[in-house]
């Protein structure tokens, strides 16, 4: 999945926000969701050298970026282009402002120029690959056209699309998803945001940023549920990539089997090391960190080890969670929730489920997930 955002920086940023997360809130590799910013890393983190711990050929430009990763697309990617106008239109605004009044020089196109090039770009990655492509229009009313041109970009890639699949480089015509958000500025002073009208200009590119991240939170969530990443409401794939996500793999294992937490920490660390593995230290959790954060599926094996017979060995667990099915199926076989395993450890696993629901509304918490 790919986030593009050319009309806003601040926009870009948000979704380098939300790609940056993947990967230890679901286990995700680094190619699976990337966003693509004008400016590249300069704009990122203030410097064009590439951040220590991340692949040297990761791009995040625009260009050359986008552009070279798109030769390696195909029809099962999805390209989604977020089309706003918060931030850079109003500063296109003011620019203009200051070129009438004979105080700049006239140079508010820049924006749309860009954004222009990088449509293109993607129509013809659609036309040539066959690719998926989403348009996500979050506009302010009244006071940007980022829903009317998000029209256009929408029918330039259906152009796009159709000649992917009349040159049959697409088995079937290439889904093509819209989605319009319009921000009521009078809205702001009801909700607290701001004062009065005069403020819009400072308030509205914080309201399209969040518009995005609520967007692109739910299209990366929702991917991941899809493919398996996700076990009832649990993100079960973490990366245990700090103490943090650690104590929250831990908690998992505990909630999905009714071990104790010591058990549970034990797993974790089986899994992390193999046998025989070193204890478990709160005050001292980066060890264990430090060589969990490359490995994959560390949380899996370390359920299915929690749960003893038949996966005693350290081997075994790490074998039934390495295959190439999805951990949720893994899981289910396995006899967790009862589905799909049947026999004890469905019926033991249900029972878990039904403890963990009463304590949660003993405690007044009570949430729903719903995807």
């Amino acid at each position: 999945m790919h986030y593009l955002a050319s009309d806003s920086v601040g926009v870009g940023l948000t979704c380098a926000i939300d790609a940056s997360e993947q990967e230890p809130t679901f286990g995700a590799k680094k190619t699976d969701v990337r966003a693509y910013v004008r400016g590249g890393w300069q704009v990122v983190t203030g410097s064009m050298r590439v951040p220590a711990g991340v692949d040297a050929d990761l791009d995040v430009s625009e260009s050359p970026g986008f552009r070279a990763a798109a030769g390696s697309f195909g029809a099962d990617d999805l390209i989604v282009v977020f089309v706003t106008g918060g931030e850079d239109s109003a500063s296109k605004r003011s620019s203009d402002s200051d070129a009438r009044d004979g105080d700049g020089d006239g140079d508010g196109g820049s924006s749309s120029t860009s954004s222009s090039s990088i449509v293109d770009v993607v129509a013809d990655v659609v036309a040539e690959k066959g690719c998926r492509v989403a348009v996500v229009a979050v506009g302010v009313k009244g006071h940007d056209d980022a829903i009317a041109r998000a029209e256009t970009i929408r029918a330039t890639f259906a152009a796009a699309a159709e000649t992917a699949h009349r040159t049959r480089r697409a088995a079937e015509r290439a889904t093509l998803a819209t989605c319009a958000i319009e921000i009521d500025p009078a809205l702001g002073p009801e909700l607290g945001c701001y004062e009065d009208q005069s403020q819009i200009l400072s308030f509205a590119p914080r309201a399209v940023e969040l518009a995005v991240k609520h967007v692109a939170n739910a299209v990366s969530t929702g991917a991941h549920v899809l493919i398996g990443k996700t076990f009832g409401n649990r993100m079960i794939d973490l990366r245990v990539s700090n103490a943090k996500l650690f104590r929250r793999a831990a908690r998992l294992i505990e909630d999905l089997t009714g071990v104790s937490d010591v058990d549970a920490r034990v797993a974790l660390s089986r899994a992390i090391h193999g046998d025989p593995a070193p204890a478990v230290d709160d005050a001292a959790l980066d060890a264990h960190v430090r060589v969990a954060t490359g490995m994959r599926r560390v949380v899996p094996a370390a359920t299915l080890l929690a749960t003893g017979a038949p996966w005693k060995d350290v081997v075994d667990a790490r074998v039934a969670v390495a295959s190439g099915e999805s951990v949720r199926v893994i899981l289910t076989r396995a006899g967790f929730g009862g589905k799909g395993g049947g026999g004890e450890g469905g019926a033991s696993a249900s029972k878990r489920a039904k403890t963990t629901d009463a304590a949660a509304t003993s405690k007044g918490a009570a949430y729903q997930f719903a995807f």
